[in-house]
């Protein structure tokens, strides 16, 4: 609690040949899909009630489970198009519209 979006490393674990990462534009879709759709009620837990306290503390910190999964998209969002931003420097997709949309719906 209290840190900043720059804080957040995603590490990309994408399908690895020959010692290389092997990520394609379906990773690429594939998470962002993941990231614009996460719901915290979608959750898992070993214990019911270890669920039931995540979710009220999610309730009472944010006002409700929709209210963080609105604000966790937006900076898991951000934090992702900047980090394809920093893998691809100076390759055409870096200076595609498609990170460019990323980072407006991150925004909003």
């Amino acid at each position: 609690m209290g840190g900043t979006a720059e804080q957040i490393e995603l590490i990309n674990l994408t399908r690895q040949e020959g010692g290389e990462q092997q990520g394609d534009a379906a990773d690429d879709a594939a998470l962002e899909l993941a990231l614009r759709s996460f719901d915290a009620r979608n959750a898992t837990c070993t214990l019911e009630e270890d669920c039931s306290r995540l979710l009220s503390v999610i309730e009472s910190a944010f006002g409700g489970v929709g209210r963080f999964n609105e604000q966790l998209r937006a900076v898991l969002l951000q934090t992702w198009a900047s980090s394809q931003k920093r893998s691809q420097a100076g390759t055409p997709a870096a200076r595609s519209g498609r990170n460019q949309n990323l980072e407006a719906t991150a925004e909003t």
